[in-house]
């Protein structure tokens, strides 16, 4: 199997448009896989910034077959909506090494916007939580590289938010907060994803493995072997009811 190492090779860069625009970055509904390979051979979109400038050629994908107007109207209004993400959607889309989902939130709650981070030292980065050394020579690295420094000015100019737009003032006194809570099983009021942005913004630490530190087990239908461990570890345990019955309770009494 070949692998390109040039950054500028077409099977890269194809890779660093898909994952900008995928669920857990961007969410930019109707640029996967396959969009992104065909816009990208017909010279449609070449860079991330070019996913924002992609209105300049509606009708010469109008004309391409298989496409209409109705569907590529829902692609940029799509696009348009991208822009008011948050900032951790942003840095995890852009890619750089060693920040995933759980690192680019932490950065961007820490530094609240993206000019702050861009600025911050090595040894700054090293004093913030669960950042490792080469995690932050990554990210300072990354930041100090004109090329993307230029790529975050040309998202600037197109109008993306910059800022972290979560909670950043946390009531150290909510049942939730420090706990480690490990979530299984499918919740009916909420997806996973929404779950875990919910306990986070109430300062609790969501893991997806149980061990015998978890302090709470949320299970919700068909529950499997972390249910079991918790159980066999002694770890309290909880079922939906009961969690949205203690949600309720943390918004009434922050009210």
């Amino acid at each position: 199997m070949h692998f390109c190492l040039n950054k500028n090779c077409p099977s890269r860069m194809i890779e660093s448009l898909i994952h900008f625009a995928s669920k857990d970055a961007m969410d930019i509904d109707g640029i996967g896989d396959k969009v992104c390979e065909q816009f990208f051979a017909e010279k449609f979109m070449r860079s991330i910034p070019d996913i924002y400038r992609l209105n300049r050629f509606k009708d010469d994908i109008i004309a391409i077959d298989g496409w209409s107007n109705k569907s590529i109207d829902s692609i940029l209004d799509a696009i348009e909506n991208s822009k008011k993400n948050s900032l951790e959607r942003l840095l995890f889309g852009l890619g750089i090494k060693e920040v995933g989902q759980k690192m680019s939130k932490v950065l961007a709650k820490f530094y609240g916007n993206i000019d702050k981070l861009m600025s911050a030292s090595i040894e700054e980065l090293n004093k913030i939580s669960d950042i490792g050394e080469v995690c932050s020579l990554s990210i300072y690295n990354y930041f100090h590289d004109e090329n993307n420094i230029n790529l975050i000015n040309d998202l600037k100019s197109l109008g993306l938010n910059m800022n972290y737009l979560g909670q950043t003032i946390i009531d150290e006194n909510n049942y939730f907060y420090n706990k480690k809570i490990v979530l299984t099983g499918t919740l009916n009021k909420y997806g996973r994803k929404e779950a875990t942005e919910l306990l986070e913004n109430l300062g609790a630490h969501v893991s997806s493995s149980v061990s015998k530190v978890t302090d709470i087990v949320i299970y919700g239908d068909e529950a499997g072997s972390k249910l079991d461990k918790a159980r066999k570890f002694g770890v309290y345990t909880m079922n939906e009811e009961e969690f949205l019955n203690k949600l309720e309770e943390q918004n009434e009494e922050s009210k």
